[in-house]
This record gives structure tokens, sequence and C-alpha cells, in this order.
């Protein structure tokens, strides 16, 4: 059998080959995060479009957050409950849509507010419900089953969020640069 030898051309293909791998991988790496960071910033800019609103009107806040009714109040504050409503059901969709992207317990938390924020506003819990047969809303119709089948484990959830911030809190900080301190 013949001695298997490396040239000088074999080799340097052997190293463009490695070098190709490493800079997917990297390209991966970057894209999945920058990926993450937009999705994360997608909800977070949703949430505060909410929060907007509702600083912007805060006598309606008692129809989201209070279970109070908007039965019996005049046409004009009733319609501004439905649509905010109707606003508010729109961007849990996109945001519950999107949670394949999240980290798990981050998942779970969104999850958690979504539900919690259904279960405080009868007018939003109403809206979903009598859209359900339309499906206007298949995640949220997903995250309620996963809640009626017990997969969403907040207890769990504040577990791993109370084991992060331990972690953060007892990993020391390095100088940055410019001589301000970094998390490592």
């Amino acid at each position: 059998m013949d001695e298997l030898r490396f040239g000088s051309s074999e080799v340097i293909a052997a190293l463009a080959l490695a070098a190709s791998v490493i800079s997917l991988l990297v390209s991966w790496r970057a894209g999945h995060h920058n990926s993450r960071i937009t999705t994360y910033r997608s909800a977070t800019d949703l949430t505060l479009d909410i929060d907007h609103i509702f600083v912007q009107h805060p006598t309606l806040r008692k129809y989201f957050y209070g279970s109070e009714e908007v039965d019996g109040e005049n046409e004009e504050t009733q319609a501004q409950v439905h649509a905010i409503a109707e606003l508010m059901l729109d961007c849990f969709e996109c945001i519950w849509d999107i949670r394949a992207s999240y980290a798990a317990v981050d998942r779970g938390s969104w999850g958690q507010y979504v539900l919690d924020m259904l279960s405080t506003s009868p007018v939003m819990c109403q809206m979903f419900e009598s859209r359900t047969h339309q499906d206007w809303y298949p995640a949220l119709a997903d995250l309620k089953q996963a809640e009626s089948k017990g997969r969403l484990k907040a207890r769990t959830i504040r577990m791993v969020r109370w084991a992060r911030r331990f972690w953060e809190a007892s990993t020391p900080a390095s100088p940055s640069a410019d001589g301000s301190e970094r998390e490592v």
C-alpha cells in the first residue's frame, strides 16, 4: 500500500476547510444571537406599546389589571377598552407566537404574564373566548391548552431565575478597557 503523504497543497486545503467550518460556525452563532436579540426586542417593544397606552389613559387600567367589567360604562369608554383589549390580544399573540426563540425560563415567564393578564381582564378574556372558534389567536389557544395540561411550571421558572440571579451576583466583575467594571 502506498504511503499517505501530505504536500503543501493538501495542508493548505485542509487549513482552508477548517477555516471555512470555523467561519460557518461563528457566523451561525452570531446569526442565532442576533435573531434572539431581535425577538426579545420585539416582545419588549410590544409590551412597552401597551404600557404607553396606560400612561396616556390611566383610568382604563382597571379594566385590564383590576378585574373590572366595562359593562355599564359610556359608549366611548367601552369602545376604547375594546380597542385596547384587541390590541393587547394581538400583541400577546405575537409574543407567544415567537415563543420558540425564547430561553425556556423566559418562555415560561412570558406565558405566565399573558395568562395573568387574561385572568385580570374580563373584557380581554371574553374577547379571546369569543374569537377562539374563529382561530384569531391560535398561539394563545396553545398557551391556554398548555396551562390546562400543567405544562407551565411557574415554580420551576422562579427557581431558575433565582439561580441565574445568584450566579450573576456571585460572578466577579472584571474591568473593561475604559476602566469601568463589567460582568464576565
